[in-house]
């Protein structure tokens, strides 16, 4: 199993894209290279001062966007060729990828700014609150419903200021997984 927060867990979570496609080992290392390139800050700074200063002071509009680490996941979305990212749910990402090839078990990490964790895990666990106790299961939202792969890499890496916290609905809000350890 892999387990991770911040841009450990971005990176984690980004071979796994790599993997799930069929690139030649030149084509993955020219994506890396991308990403490596891209100013990630420079975006979230813009967004901080533009876009979501617009929607903290109008808090009640309907936004057509993402806030910005919705915005950054898209960006990484573009870059990887990925969009399935966006929409499939994290736990059916992994599965489809296991089922091409053997692929380890992921694990993503949240503070709650509630004194509990949030974890997104790639396999569903029946005792999850015996496995990870005092965590929030961010896979299950009730309903059937679940965060894409890119909501829940994204909860792992959401420092204060720079990025707003993840709000996820039924749960709370997260922060970067390395607050918690």
């Amino acid at each position: 199993a892999m387990s991770g927060v911040s841009g450990g867990a971005l990176g984690q979570h980004f071979h796994a894209s790599l993997e799930s496609q069929d690139w030649s080992r030149n084509q993955k290392q020219a994506i890396i290279d991308e990403i490596a390139r891209s100013n990630m800050l420079s975006l979230d700074i813009a967004w901080l001062l533009g876009y979501d200063l617009v929607r903290e002071a109008v808090p009640f509009a309907n936004f057509s966007h993402p806030d910005r680490a919705g915005r950054a996941m898209e960006t990484y979305a573009n870059i990887l060729r990925d969009s399935a990212i966006l929409t499939t749910a994290y736990q059916e990402y992994w599965a489809d990828l296991f089922q091409k090839k053997y692929y380890p078990i992921q694990m993503t990490n949240a503070a709650g700014t509630h004194q509990r964790r949030g974890i997104a895990c790639s396999v569903e666990l029946d005792d999850f609150p015996n496995v990870f106790p005092n965590a929030d299961n961010l896979c299950d939202l009730g309903e059937n419903k679940s965060l894409s792969y890119a909501e829940a890499v994204s909860s792992s890496h959401r420092f204060p200021v720079f990025s707003p916290s993840a709000k996820i609905e039924g749960k709370g809000h997260y922060v970067d997984g390395g607050y918690f350890e």
